[in-house]
Protein backbone atom coordinates (compact mmCIF):
# COMPACT_ATOMS: atom_id res chain seq x y z
CA UNK A 1 0.00 0.00 0.00
CA UNK A 2 1.20 3.56 -0.79
CA UNK A 3 0.55 5.94 1.64
CA UNK A 4 0.72 9.58 1.10
CA UNK A 5 0.39 11.66 4.43
CA UNK A 6 -0.95 15.19 3.39
CA UNK A 7 0.16 18.17 5.87
CA UNK A 8 2.13 15.98 8.11
CA UNK A 9 2.69 17.82 11.73
CA UNK A 10 2.68 16.13 14.89
CA UNK A 11 -0.22 13.81 14.20
CA UNK A 12 0.28 13.25 10.64
CA UNK A 13 4.02 12.46 11.20
CA UNK A 14 3.60 10.01 14.15
CA UNK A 15 1.08 8.28 11.18
CA UNK A 16 3.00 8.17 8.69
CA UNK A 17 6.40 7.05 10.90
CA UNK A 18 4.34 4.52 12.30
CA UNK A 19 3.38 2.93 8.52
CA UNK A 20 7.02 3.47 7.22
CA UNK A 21 8.60 1.13 9.97
CA UNK A 22 6.02 -1.37 9.27
CA UNK A 23 7.16 -1.51 5.88
CA UNK A 24 4.47 0.18 4.05
CA UNK A 25 5.71 2.82 1.61
CA UNK A 26 4.94 6.53 3.29
CA UNK A 27 5.26 9.91 1.55
CA UNK A 28 4.83 12.82 3.75
CA UNK A 29 3.75 16.17 2.50
CA UNK A 30 4.86 18.99 5.37
CA UNK A 31 6.78 22.04 5.38
CA UNK A 32 10.08 21.91 4.01
CA UNK A 33 11.85 22.24 6.81
CA UNK A 34 10.53 19.22 8.06
CA UNK A 35 11.34 17.46 4.90
CA UNK A 36 14.82 18.66 4.68
CA UNK A 37 15.27 17.01 8.29
CA UNK A 38 13.58 13.91 7.53
CA UNK A 39 15.74 13.66 4.44
CA UNK A 40 19.09 13.98 6.45
CA UNK A 41 18.29 12.74 9.47
CA UNK A 42 15.36 9.93 9.49
CA UNK A 43 11.77 10.47 11.55
CA UNK A 44 12.23 9.57 14.98
CA UNK A 45 9.22 8.50 16.53
CA UNK A 46 8.93 8.03 20.43
CA UNK A 47 5.50 6.12 21.06
CA UNK A 48 3.84 3.87 23.98
CA UNK A 49 4.86 1.03 21.66
CA UNK A 50 8.52 1.81 21.30
CA UNK A 51 11.03 4.40 19.89
CA UNK A 52 11.63 4.08 16.03
CA UNK A 53 13.71 5.70 13.35
CA UNK A 54 11.36 5.79 10.25
CA UNK A 55 12.71 7.09 6.27
CA UNK A 56 9.23 7.68 4.38
CA UNK A 57 9.66 9.92 1.69
CA UNK A 58 8.86 13.80 2.51
CA UNK A 59 8.10 16.86 0.12
CA UNK A 60 6.60 20.40 1.04
CA UNK A 61 4.29 20.06 -1.78
CA UNK A 62 2.59 17.13 -3.35
CA UNK A 63 3.52 16.41 -7.00
CA UNK A 64 1.65 14.82 -9.73
CA UNK A 65 4.10 11.63 -9.70
CA UNK A 66 3.77 11.15 -5.81
CA UNK A 67 0.18 9.44 -6.44
CA UNK A 68 -0.14 6.04 -7.45
CA UNK A 69 -2.91 3.85 -8.52
CA UNK A 70 -2.73 2.32 -5.39
CA UNK A 71 -2.50 5.50 -3.38
CA UNK A 72 -4.34 6.42 0.19
CA UNK A 73 -4.14 9.59 1.02
CA UNK A 74 -4.82 10.75 5.09
CA UNK A 75 -5.31 14.19 5.47
CA UNK A 76 -3.76 15.62 8.78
Amino acid sequence: MHVIVYGAGAVGSVLGGLLSVRNHDVHLVCRDSHAKAIAEEGLRVRSATGDYIAHPDATPTLEKSHVRDDSVVLLT
